[in-house]
């Protein structure tokens, strides 16, 4: 009965560290995995290599996301990975630019629920009040985002792996001599041990040049 107990645990031990090693954080990787690993991983090309020095390193790869381009940005610190970013440029018409911001917050509300800070900056603080007492919220956001009233909202959410972070910016985009403001955005996937290794890595680099 013994031998029966303690070999259900070890089989329950393995079975759990063999989920934790396949589950994926973001895309189709998880954190930890070498370039080599993710490589294998990402259907698309490599666009760009980026390497700041030698113990943090990018691939770079475009995709496409609601018809318009994105980077997507895996980096490596001590080749693991440790973080991955969509950076995201309205490429199509400027009217679809603002809802697809909101299809993206929607779309990450529903996989990682309520947002637990959501952060403001705008040229007016009143403007806040604004939209709440609005009777069109999403209209009155929209007309205030294109006319640069707001100049930015990030969004973060938190997992029991990975930091997230959705930052929205006002963007110009210069058409025939006049400029359009438009909303343009990254989302950041972050391991918890991210900051820390990025900071030795510097460090390290730093050390090097004195």
């Amino acid at each position: 009965m013994r031998y029966s107990m303690k070999h259900l645990i070890l089989t329950l031990l393995i079975f759990i560290n063999l989920l934790s090693l396949s589950s994926q954080d973001v895309r189709n990787v998880s954190w930890g995995m070498n370039k080599i690993d993710v490589q294998s991983s990402e259907s698309l090309n490599i666009f760009k290599r980026i390497d700041a020095n030698v113990n943090n390193s990018v691939l770079v790869y475009k995709d496409q996301i609601f018809g318009d381009s994105i980077y997507v940005w895996y980096q490596f610190l001590y080749d693991s990975l440790t973080s991955v970013i969509y950076q995201y440029y309205p490429s199509s018409t400027l009217e679809e630019s603002y809802d697809n911001m909101i299809r993206i917050v929607n779309l990450l509300t529903t996989k990682y629920s309520e947002p637990i800070e959501i952060i403001w900056n705008c040229k007016d603080p009143d403007i806040r009040n604004i939209i709440d007492n609005s009777k069109n919220q999403n209209q009155e956001l929209e007309y205030l985002f294109y006319t640069g009233d707001i100049t930015g909202i990030s969004y973060k959410w938190l997992t029991g792996r990975t930091f997230i972070s959705l930052i929205i910016a006002s963007g110009t985009l210069n058409v025939q001599g006049r400029d359009f403001i438009f909303p343009k955005f990254s989302i950041i996937y972050k391991s918890y041990n991210h900051d820390i290794l990025l900071q030795k890595s510097q460090n390290e680099y730093l050390q090097k040049k004195f």
